[in-house]
């Protein structure tokens, strides 16, 4: 096995949600990030699972790309009764992709790794991650992601908005999960493992997969290659359209490339609001996004820098959602509905009768309006 890739996949510096600097030595560095994209297809059988009742599904591909590279790898599923491309012979299908770029990996389950183990963190890039999370782990490393989501404790994966890893550790949040006594060893040097989600479902709303690239300024040429129906024929179409398959699966590897066009589009907002020096990379759900730019524009008009937080809290927190949704005595609560750029009411329009107060339509319907006008 050629043991010497050809370009550096990771890095040391990750300064944001997702920019990196630094290429990493993996045999020196004590803390290194490995941020790419995943994906899978699959497809719906008709049979019944015997346990659940429920239908059944079968993974046909893995798709991984390091955000290095230009372009990706497909791994065939052990699920997939015809494979054509290389299978993955790893629980961690994380590890079929290291394989393939040139390392030599094997994942095992140790208790006590010393406290100076070194750590890798794994970025995984996907849209609607959920629909990925628990196809690329087999056996007992998907056990443990499973406990992660169902057993919640200082560490958990949880699904809202978008699907988010987390751990609370002395006090501190963190936006990763390190899953029990995983042990990577990658050219013979030994790291504890550590797992970040950064689902991209939500950094423009509700919009899909290819409306957020297209409002991006990312094509892609091989988004429509299959109809709806055909999309629910994955396993034909592997076989029997093996060109506009791969096309197709290899498409949905660009989400990190898209989330920099898509922080390039709000640094040209922010330079035209002149609020340039207040600059801030978009977060990954569009409310904390647009909270963020209402939050420059507030210190920019009272001439402070991006560091004087108390500016938000001397002069607005008398209009936060914190603070009014205790007023409960006037209608004012009724503006708690709207913070971070969005209106949190899901039924705006709806009047109800509570036991001693009757909540008018007005003020509901000027709370949607309000966030309305934050979003426009």
């Amino acid at each position: 096995m050629n043991t010497t890739p050809e370009k550096n996949l990771f890095y040391t510096n990750n300064t944001h949600e997702y920019l990196y600097s630094n290429h990493a030595d993996i045999l020196q560095d004590n803390y290194i990030y490995f941020p790419l994209e995943v994906d899978t297809e699959f497809t719906q059988n008709n049979l019944i699972d015997d346990v659940d009742g429920k239908f059944k599904s079968t993974t046909l591909t893995v798709q991984y790309r390091a955000i290095a590279l230009e372009t990706g790898t497909i791994f065939a599923h052990s699920e997939n009764q015809s494979p054509r491309h290389p299978v993955c012979k790893h629980d961690v299908t994380l590890l079929d992709y290291l394989e393939q770029q040139g390392y030599e990996v094997s994942m095992s389950k140790e208790i006590n790794l010393p406290a100076d183990t070194a750590i890798i963190e794994f970025h995984l890039y996907a849209f609607f991650a959920v629909a990925e999370l628990l196809r690329i782990f087999q056996g007992e490393y998907r056990e443990d992601i499973t406990r992660l989501i169902t057993n919640p404790t200082s560490s958990q994966i949880e699904q809202g908005r978008r699907l988010r890893t987390s751990t609370t550790f002395g006090g501190k949040y963190y936006n990763w999960v390190e899953p029990s006594n995983w042990c990577l060893t990658i050219n013979g040097r030994k790291f504890r493992v550590r797992i970040s989600i950064k689902d991209t479902c939500a950094v423009q709303g509700t919009v899909g997969y290819a409306g957020f690239a297209s409002n991006s300024g990312v094509e892609l040429k091989y988004k429509d290659n299959f109809t709806n129906a055909e999309k629910a024929h994955m396993d034909i179409m592997y076989n029997q359209r093996t060109e506009d398959f791969d096309n197709y699966a290899l498409g949905d590897l660009h989400n990190h490339t898209i989330l920099i066009k898509n922080m390039e589009k709000m640094e040209t907002i922010y330079n035209t609001l002149g609020l340039s020096k207040h600059f801030t990379p978009p977060r990954l759900t569009i409310g904390s996004t647009v909270s963020k730019l209402l939050e420059a524009a507030i210190i920019n008009l009272f001439e402070g820098t991006s560091e004087t937080k108390d500016i938000i809290s001397t002069y607005c927190s008398d209009g936060c959602a914190d603070t009014l949704k205790r007023i409960t005595n006037r209608t004012a609560c009724l503006n708690a509905k709207v913070d971070g750029g969005r209106c949190r009411n899901n039924k705006p329009t709806t009047t109800y009768l509570m036991v001693r107060y009757v909540i008018l339509i007005y003020p509901v319907a000027m709370a949607r309006d309000y966030a309305l006008n934050y979003i426009l």
